[in-house]
Formats: structure tokens, sequence, C-alpha cells
């Protein structure tokens, strides 16, 4: 059983944001092609769990990575505050263009979100200011799982939410054989011979979905964290999921 404390196949934080700003120029397409083009809809399932407790509502994306996430939530959220944080300034520099350009060409409105380079586990924000707090694609390669449950329950006001969209391999999925060999064997081919990828880079994150905790396990990490009103969903035959909890009320 994995702990929130150890990651599979863990990494350094540095050597894990060289490699994310290494791959960044073909991330977003690459993500298409390993989540065979349902990335899309898994990060609409995870928007519209978004709990806004103060409209027009606060939210923060963590390992927000080129901004994706964020402009799922502002189709649905337009008028939030949203805040994007991620370590990588590649990815970051990539999230402000995507996001100027979806502003100008009227795919969201609403204010601007803001970007911040900064560490999930550690971010400098205040503390109680989001209503939600996200991350989608970015736990598992996150070393220490119970610090970032920790800064998420403390970015949080209280009854605030905080969603995780992750994709997990289950070995008894229908589609469990050809799923192993998408991630592990033709998803670094596909990076290396196709879109000049590092072919290491997609092997480390094949594993790290391999590896990466079912939804039931997750729900049990985040409850011992102190997240109360637990939940998850799965998706496409159980190859995503979203888990919800909760920042305990004042009265609790």
């Amino acid at each position: 059983m994995t702990t929130a404390a150890n990651a599979p196949g863990r990494r350094a934080p540095d050597k894990i944001s060289s490699m994310f700003a290494e791959i960044s120029p073909r991330y977003d397409l690459l993500n298409r092609v390993m989540s065979l083009g349902r990335d899309i809809s898994w990060r609409h399932a995870l928007s519209r769990r978004i709990l806004v407790l103060q409209p027009p509502g606060n939210l923060l994306d963590l390992a927000t990575g080129t901004g994706d996430q964020i402009v799922s939530i502002k189709r649905f959220w337009p008028e939030a505050e949203i805040t994007g944080l991620d370590f990588a300034a590649p990815m970051l520099r990539l999230a402000k263009e995507k996001l100027r350009l979806a502003m100008e060409g009227h795919r969201i409105a609403g204010p601007l979100p803001g970007l911040v380079k900064g560490d999930a586990v550690r971010p400098d924000l205040p503390s109680g200011s989001f209503d939600s707090v996200s991350i989608s694609f970015g736990l598992r390669n996150i070393a220490d799982r119970k610090g970032l449950y920790g800064s998420a329950l403390d970015l949080l006001r209280p009854g605030g939410r905080f969603l995780v969209l992750e994709i997990f391999f289950d070995p008894r999925g229908l589609f469990a054989p050809l799923y192993r060999r998408h991630l592990m064997t033709v998803i670094p081919f596909l990076a290396a011979r196709v879109f000049g990828c590092p072919a290491e880079a997609y092997r480390y994150l094949g594993a790290s979905i391999m590896k990466f905790p079912h939804p039931e396990l997750l729900v049990d990490e985040l409850e011992r964290a102190g997240f109360v009103d637990l939940g998850f969903h799965t998706y496409t035959f159980g190859v995503a999921m979203v888990v919800w909890g909760h920042k305990p009320p004042r009265n609790h």
C-alpha cells in the first residue's frame, strides 16, 4: 500500500520540475494521446464539483501545468477569482498564453486568473482564503502527499472543498492488459519517436499511474488527514477518478 508520504517511484521535486520543463512544449498534445482524448471531459467532471461558498468564489488550482483545468473551471465559474500554482516556469508561461488566447477568443470570461510559481506542498498563499482547492493529474507526482493535504486544509475556508483528479490503474479492469501496454510501451514510444520527448519521462509517468492508490485508498488518506464528507466517482471504465473532501466547518 502506498503511504501519503511516499509517492510511487518518487523523484526529488527539482527533478520533477526539470522533467516537466523539458516536456512542456508537447505536454498538452501528449495528454490527449495518453488519455485517448478523454482528459478534457475528466477535467469538466472536476469543474462541475467545484464548491463556491462566497460568490463569485475564490478558487485555487495546484500543479496547474499549462492551465487546462483553469480553462475548464472558468467555463463553469466565469466570475470566480482563480489562482493557478505550479513549480515549472515553462508550464506557467504556456498557461499564461493559453489563458490570454482563451480570453481574447471569448472562450472564457470574467477576471483573468492569476498564475503563481511555487511549491504545492508549501504554497506561499493566505490561509483560509479559498472556497475550493483542486489538483489535476499532479498528486501522483507529489512525494509528500500528507504535506499537500495539510496545505490544502490550511488554504481552504471552513466547509471548503478539496478535489483531486487522477488517472489510476485497476488490474481488474476490463481493458487492464491493453491499458498497461498503452501506458508503459505505446506512450513512451510515441513520446520519443513521434513527439521528440524523452521516453524516460513518460515511462516515469506511466509507472506513477500504475502504482497510484485506488480511489477508496485515496479517500482513506484524506480522511486521516482531517477531511470530512468524502466521496469519489470513477470515469471511462475505471481509468480516471475525481475524489473530494471538505475542510470541517467551524462548528464541527
